[in-house]
């Protein structure tokens, strides 16, 4: 395995993803369900219910839940495996579609991205939470977001101080997006993951350099690895350019995370 380098802080937009692969899911325990937009200030709300994905584990629960945020290219199958994944380690999982609702299919392209930010979707992570409390099966005070790439940076913006009264998240999990602005980072912790060879926004700079600054009183933890490109946590995926940015997947660099993102969840949503 190589090296890893690791930053824990307790202290007291370059956008990205990956292209669209059409979502079949063919697991009946996966259910289709549409979830309500909620306003939230300074976001351009959906305007249209959430096309989401939902699953949980075995058993009456109440579970704590995932939000599970998908990159520029929009949700696909490898999202599945990370609810099917969240289940095994006792967490409910939703999928929500941030594009479709709003007439896109992709914000990958430079041109396309302001048609949608990260600032924009942290409504979505809103209005799924509001869902989920209303779930008699979900825990309502211990939900989480993860996030891949643009899903990345969407989950880091969803912990600024400024949504900590408004989506009141346990946690947050940064696969590949930028961090952004250390000073606006709230109560939610925060954990980031990147390849140090990942060049779409590179994350790992970002997140590296938000950790030295991020403000005190804040829970944050950073994990770059070296050689490590977009996308890593994404088996099953062959090596491949999106737009101009190299997409690999890395069984090392993936595993490792997993046991990391799943400790992390653990100590900030379960008893």
């Amino acid at each position: 395995m190589r090296p890893l380098r690791f930053i824990p802080l307790m202290a007291a937009l370059v956008l990205a993803g990956c292209a669209q692969v059409p979502v079949a899911p063919n697991d009946p325990n996966v259910r289709a369900v549409d979830v309500p937009p909620v306003p939230l200030a300074e976001s351009r709300v959906s305007p249209r219910p959430l096309e989401s994905l939902y699953q949980t584990p075995d058993g009456p629960g109440p579970f704590p839940a995932v939000i599970i945020m998908h990159g520029c290219g929009g949700r696909s199958n490898r999202l599945l495996v990370w609810a099917r994944r969240l289940n095994r380690w006792g967490y409910a999982a939703i999928v929500p579609d941030s594009l479709r609702p709003r007439g896109l299919t992709s914000v990958c392209a430079p041109m396309s991205q302001p048609s949608l930010t990260p600032q924009d979707r942290v409504a979505d992570i809103a209005a799924a939470a509001a869902w989920l409390r209303a779930r008699p099966e979900i825990n309502g005070k211990r939900i989480a977001v993860l996030g891949q790439s643009h899903g990345g940076s969407t989950a880091a913006t969803a912990a600024r101080r400024t949504y900590d009264d408004a989506i009141h998240l346990k946690a947050a999990v940064d696969y590949y997006g930028r961090c952004g602005s250390p000073m606006l980072q709230g109560a939610t912790p925060l954990l980031a993951l990147a390849g140090e060879d990942d060049d779409w926004g590179n994350p790992a700079l970002n997140c590296l350099a938000f950790g030295r600054s991020v403000n005190p009183g804040s829970v944050f933890e950073v994990h770059t690895y070296p050689g490590v490109h977009h996308g890593f946590d994404s088996e099953g995926m062959a090596p491949t350019t999106s737009n101009g940015h190299v997409m690999r997947y890395d069984h090392d660099a993936a595993e490792d995370s997993f046991v990391r993102v799943r400790a992390f969840l653990d100590r900030f949503l379960k008893p």
